[in-house]
């Protein structure tokens, strides 16, 4: 059972960017055509673009994404040489063959702990009650030497700017091949990351596995099964906070958003808080003059009415993680904000959100 997480609504968590949206296509692409190892160039691109249009249809769907598929198309989103270096990657992923999976042979097997069937192959859900963790892995074969093998893919690059597997990936992996593990009761278990540019291959050493069993045994501490569980102390501030995607439901960063200098190292240079001062309908979308709470003038354009609509003078309003036309290495600090550039689609602010509150303190009619 999942743990009660009293975070705030999910209205008010950041949004996924386009990358995100390619990856959920490119992982649906393969689930649709994992029996056919070696498809037409033109059905697989099509069954892509099909993937593409289903995550940016979804119900759940970043609106901001969703408006600009559907004024622009796929190419606002995701360039033509994108969709080419992932349809190239899908490609690589459905040509592995792997052991034991022909159709003419069925599913590899192997006897679990649990003493049911452990079944190899590509989208495999991973359980084990003793470690109290579960998931789901895009491929785990073993090969003729007899090691099992755990294989993440990700669309985008695997590697960081060192040249070391990203840290939440490794980690990611590194749970699988705990589960793999623990379900097969194997002393070895071979971990690849795979991406169209970049790879990583290793195995489940001791300090992978404690690394692993460290991050679900403090999951497990700080959010307790059947327990609601509040943000003021799940709030760990610092320089992460810049970048942690529930940061508009945290009660302590919006406490530091609001008071604005004091707290800058914890604080993002594309987030603010103020109160609406002008607002001037352009077409689709609108532009705000904003007061911060800390005193600076602010612009904020491209804002969709579509998706913002009721926008006027005198609304609180706090914005995260919003685009800037500001360099920050010239500016003390960004003051022309964008959300969605019309100019530039593909440079649209995608992981923005903007919340709106009710009416706050009297702001001057010209800033």
């Amino acid at each position: 059972m999942p743990a009660a997480v009293c975070l705030g609504d999910r209205e008010y968590w950041l949004w996924e960017n386009a990358s995100w949206i390619d990856g959920a296509a490119g992982h649906r692409a393969i689930e649709q055509l994992a029996e056919r190892a070696h498809p037409p160039p033109q059905q697989l691109r099509e069954i892509f673009l099909g993937a593409f249009a289903h995550a940016v249809a979804a119900p759940s769907a970043n609106p901001l994404i969703r408006f600009a598929f559907q004024r622009q198309g796929v190419n606002a989103l995701c360039p033509a040489d994108q969709q080419a270096s992932t349809c190239q990657f899908i490609r690589k992923v459905l040509a592995r063959q792997v052991p034991g999976s022909a159709a003419r042979r069925g599913p590899e097997t192997s006897p679990a702990r649990a003493g049911r069937a452990f079944v190899f192959g590509r989208e495999r859900k991973l359980a084990s009650t003793a470690l109290d963790m579960e998931g789901w892995v895009d491929l785990v074969y073993k090969d003729s030497s007899g090691t099992v093998h755990v294989c993440d893919f990700k669309t985008g690059n695997v590697l960081d700017a060192d040249g070391h597997p990203k840290h939440a990936y490794l980690l990611q992996i590194s749970a699988y091949g705990l589960l793999t593990k623990d379900m097969l009761g194997l002393q070895e278990v071979a971990l690849e990351l795979a991406g169209p540019a970049s790879s990583w291959h290793g195995v489940l050493d001791g300090r992978l596995e404690a690394m692993a069993r460290d991050a679900a045994a403090t999951l497990k501490t700080r959010l307790p099964k059947l327990e609601p569980v509040h943000g003021e102390s799940l709030a760990a501030p610092g320089s992460g906070c810049k970048s942690c995607f529930v940061r508009p439901s945290c009660p302590v960063y919006m406490r530091a958003l609001e008071g604005g200098l004091a707290a800058e190292e914890m604080l993002s240079p594309f987030d603010l808080a103020g109160t609406v001062a002008e607002t001037f309908a352009a077409g689709e979308f609108i532009r705000l003059r904003i007061l911060t709470h800390n005193g600076k003038r602010v612009s904020l354009s491209g804002v969709p009415a579509s998706i913002y609509p009721g926008l006027a003078p005198g609304l609180q309003i706090r914005g995260f993680s919003l685009g800037s036309f500001d360099v920050l290495a010239r500016a003390a600090f960004p003051a022309n904000f964008y959300i969605f550039r019309p100019d530039d689609p593909k440079a649209s602010a995608f992981g923005s959100r903007l919340v709106i509150g009710p009416p706050g303190p009297e702001v001057p009619e010209k800033l």
